[in-house]
């Protein structure tokens, strides 16, 4: 299953946090019969001072002849476009953190959350607030870049849906096209673009015109179903969004990134083993009928 990546957050994030056994669950993504993985730079050994020790990961990876094609750069201490400069500077630090980790691994993208996490204490964007945003990004992922380039590793922001009732009525850097025109500034070898099939449905857009859109600039992938107002991360097929279209649109442009199947149990009737064995089933279903036509 060469072109298909199961994120190993399924078995990191049940519980409190992301405190899951994150050597445990590479093995778990093995079991389930990936042969790639996205790792995810959360939970507390990411909060320590030393960080993970990436011999015992490398190690790991080796003997279950699982390759870690992406990491998730950590989001939930992260907020590059906040206002405040120090923010800012730790937010890049451990996002840096994580794409060196990555490519001591020899791994390939890191995906990036451009905008801060959403609460319900935080304020709507107005006419001023959201530029300001769009601007401190920038500059966050300028500097973020500069490290892309010294690792050798892509940089693929994703799409992140706003949150109507919370006022959050729009959302910097949302929709493909914005994506694309933000990018404009950027490498294109080294700065790109994860969608989120799930977030693009969220927001109410045509999965199939959002592909074509980012275009080139789709770096990777975070497939995922569901349905209703909450971001359900289930197994493609327990859904309502339109593979179909999903597919042909990729196969379009010649996508030729990284196809990581980001799904969760918690929305499900199933546990986090039965949901892996269930991708893996869509995955095998997917190859045998050509990706191309899902």
């Amino acid at each position: 299953m060469k072109r298909f990546s199961l994120a190993s957050v399924l078995f990191v994030s049940e519980g409190e946090g992301y405190e899951g056994d994150q050597l445990e669950a590479l093995r778990k993504v093995k079991q389930s019969g990936f042969e790639e993985t996205e790792l995810i730079a959360e939970g507390s050994i990411w909060n320590s001072s030393q960080g993970p020790d990436i011999e015992v990961f490398k190690q790991t990876l080796k003997e279950m002849d699982l390759f870690p094609r992406s990491i998730h750069a950590p989001y939930t201490t992260v907020n590059l476009e906040s206002s405040d400069k120090n923010v800012r500077d730790r937010s890049i630090a451990k996002v840096q953190s994580a794409m060196r980790f990555l490519a001591e691994l020899d791994g390939k993208v890191i995906v990036v959350h451009p905008t801060g996490s959403v609460d319900e204490k935080s304020k709507p964007y107005d006419s001023s607030s959201y530029g300001e945003s769009v601007k401190y990004i920038g500059e966050s992922v300028y500097k973020l870049s500069e490290t892309a380039v010294e690792c050798g590793i892509q940089i693929a922001l994703e799409n992140l849906p706003s949150k109507p009732e919370w006022g959050w009525i729009v959302r910097p850097l949302e929709s493909m096209q914005q994506l694309r025109s933000f990018l404009h500034a950027f490498d294109d070898k080294h700065v790109g673009i994860c969608m989120d099939i799930g977030h693009t449905r969220l927001s109410a857009l045509d999965v199939g015109e959002q592909v074509r859109i980012a275009g080139d600039r789709l770096f990777a992938l975070h497939i995922q179903d569901g349905d209703g107002p909450i971001d359900c991360h289930r197994p493609p097929g327990q859904g309502v969004i339109d593979f179909n279209s999903f597919g042909q649109a990729l196969s379009d442009i010649k996508f030729d990134g990284a196809w990581t199947m980001e799904v969760l149990s918690k929305n499900t009737a199933s546990n986090p083993v039965e949901v892996g064995n269930q991708t893996a089933q869509v995955a095998n279903t997917w190859l045998d009928r050509g990706i191309s036509n899902i």
